[in-house]
């Protein structure tokens, strides 16, 4: 009774994110067929050259683009070469630029969210692209665009010079 031979590889994988914000990390998961025994992946425009890991895990991409990943897999009776245009890294957008008018701070408009801070503490609910304020101190926004890439824009020190005087 003979066993039949194994057939050869098929290669085969899955990414936890294939649209990322540059600075972004994923993970592989290696779906192959066939039971390989060794594995090698090529990733194209990441800090990780490559991996000889099954499922490798914290794969960094810091340039915007779109890179392929290659999957080499072999077992006893051959070798399979899956390559994929697998990642697209957008940029993160420019940092916004923050203005005064009276009371209120106007953020660059145009972006799909927006997280006004307070001496680096989130302001509930304030959520749009200007914020009345209530209060000196250092302000700043962190804007999200239509990719989920967020950028942060610097601290705006606002000081009304509103101080309380006794008057006798």
């Amino acid at each position: 009774n003979t066993v039949p031979p194994l057939p050869p590889p098929v290669a085969a994988f899955s990414v936890s994110d294939s649209s990322v914000c540059e600075g972004t990390c994923v993970n592989f998961t290696d779906l192959s067929a066939n039971s390989p025994t060794s594995w090698l992946w090529i990733f194209q425009g990441s800090t990780t050259s490559f991996s000889t890991q099954q499922n490798p895990a914290s794969v960094c991409y810091n340039v915007p683009g779109t890179y392929p990943v290659t999957l080499i897999v072999e077992n006893a009776t051959g070798t399979d070469t899956l390559t994929v245009s697998a990642i697209t890294v957008n940029g993160n957008p420019v940092a916004p630029a923050l203005t005064a008018s009276g009371d209120t701070l106007f953020a660059t408009p145009g972006f799909s969210g927006y997280e006004w801070y307070l001496d680096s503490v989130l302001i509930a609910g304030a959520s749009g692209d200007f914020y009345i304020t209530t209060t000196n101190g250092g302000y700043s926004v962190i804007i999200t665009d239509s990719n989920g890439c967020t950028s942060a824009s610097f601290p705006f020190v606002l000081n009304t010079g509103l101080t309380e005087s006794a008057v006798n």
